[in-house]
């Protein structure tokens, strides 16, 4: 039975048929795809590469997959890798800045 208002992408209901439908809304919608965190890049075995996004429902745990290119790989990779570049670097100049905030010892 179809419900005459659609849910958003991002919600779930309780049955299989809405669980379906909301990932495959969120793998339809670039920019709600590209908003997921990455699980990463996997090969299909047959030259071909799979991309693999988090549902981000609370309670569900599913991994969404889709083909992707090279290119849009190694761009969601980048993107990643920036971040990672960023989070090192903020803690570094953290554990810098208690090392200097320390008060001398006596």
């Amino acid at each position: 039975m179809s419900h005459s208002v659609s849910q958003p992408p991002l919600a779930h209901g309780p049955t299989r048929e809405e669980w379906e439908r909301a990932h495959e809304g969120m793998k339809a919608d670039p920019t709600i795809w590209a908003s997921l965190a990455l699980d990463g890049i996997q090969s299909d075995g047959l030259g071909g590469l799979i991309e693999n996004r988090r549902c981000p429902c609370l309670g569900c745990g599913s991994t969404l997959s889709q083909r992707t290119t090279p290119l849009a790989a190694v761009e969601a990779l980048s993107a990643l890798a920036g971040v990672a570049a960023r989070s090192m670097e903020a803690i570094a100049h953290a554990a810098v800045a208690a090392q200097r905030l320390k008060p001398a010892a006596a």
